[in-house]
Protein backbone atom coordinates (compact mmCIF):
# COMPACT_ATOMS: atom_id res chain seq x y z
CA UNK A 1 0.00 0.00 0.00
CA UNK A 2 1.18 3.62 -0.54
CA UNK A 3 -0.35 6.50 1.15
CA UNK A 4 -1.07 9.53 -1.11
CA UNK A 5 -1.64 13.19 0.16
CA UNK A 6 -3.45 15.26 -1.77
CA UNK A 7 -4.78 19.19 -1.27
CA UNK A 8 -8.21 19.10 -1.52
CA UNK A 9 -9.38 21.09 -4.67
CA UNK A 10 -12.94 23.08 -2.79
CA UNK A 11 -11.14 23.33 0.97
CA UNK A 12 -7.39 23.29 0.81
CA UNK A 13 -7.58 20.59 3.56
CA UNK A 14 -4.87 18.02 3.14
CA UNK A 15 -5.92 14.80 2.45
CA UNK A 16 -4.47 10.91 2.81
CA UNK A 17 -5.49 7.74 1.16
CA UNK A 18 -4.41 4.83 1.14
CA UNK A 19 -3.80 2.46 -2.58
CA UNK A 20 -2.43 -0.17 -4.37
CA UNK A 21 0.76 1.15 -6.19
CA UNK A 22 3.16 -0.35 -8.56
CA UNK A 23 6.74 0.50 -9.85
CA UNK A 24 6.21 1.81 -13.37
CA UNK A 25 8.83 3.12 -16.16
CA UNK A 26 10.45 4.85 -13.25
CA UNK A 27 7.96 5.82 -11.01
CA UNK A 28 4.72 4.99 -9.23
CA UNK A 29 1.48 3.82 -10.71
CA UNK A 30 -1.26 4.24 -8.44
CA UNK A 31 -4.62 2.29 -8.65
CA UNK A 32 -7.70 3.31 -7.03
CA UNK A 33 -11.70 1.69 -8.18
CA UNK A 34 -14.43 2.83 -7.02
CA UNK A 35 -16.25 -0.72 -7.22
CA UNK A 36 -17.39 -0.49 -10.65
CA UNK A 37 -18.81 2.85 -10.53
CA UNK A 38 -18.95 4.85 -13.38
CA UNK A 39 -18.04 8.11 -11.92
CA UNK A 40 -14.13 8.77 -10.13
CA UNK A 41 -12.92 8.85 -6.55
CA UNK A 42 -12.77 12.25 -4.95
CA UNK A 43 -8.73 12.20 -5.07
CA UNK A 44 -8.63 12.06 -7.98
CA UNK A 45 -10.70 15.58 -8.85
CA UNK A 46 -7.89 16.78 -6.33
CA UNK A 47 -4.85 15.49 -8.69
CA UNK A 48 -6.37 17.18 -11.66
CA UNK A 49 -6.98 20.45 -9.80
CA UNK A 50 -2.97 20.40 -7.83
CA UNK A 51 -1.25 17.53 -9.44
CA UNK A 52 1.95 18.47 -6.41
CA UNK A 53 1.51 15.59 -4.35
CA UNK A 54 3.36 13.37 -2.00
CA UNK A 55 3.34 9.55 -1.56
CA UNK A 56 4.29 7.63 1.22
CA UNK A 57 6.07 3.72 0.21
CA UNK A 58 7.16 2.23 2.96
CA UNK A 59 9.19 5.17 5.13
CA UNK A 60 10.18 6.96 2.45
CA UNK A 61 8.17 10.49 1.74
CA UNK A 62 8.21 11.44 -2.48
CA UNK A 63 6.85 14.59 -3.51
CA UNK A 64 5.98 13.92 -7.08
CA UNK A 65 3.33 15.16 -9.88
CA UNK A 66 0.88 13.30 -10.84
CA UNK A 67 -0.40 12.65 -14.11
CA UNK A 68 -3.46 10.52 -15.17
CA UNK A 69 -2.79 8.40 -17.33
CA UNK A 70 -5.00 7.53 -20.62
CA UNK A 71 -5.21 4.65 -23.47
Amino acid sequence: MVLLTTTRRKSSKVRTVYLRWFEWRGGYLIVGFKGGAPTHLGWYFNLLSQPGVTVQVIDKIIPVTAEVLTG
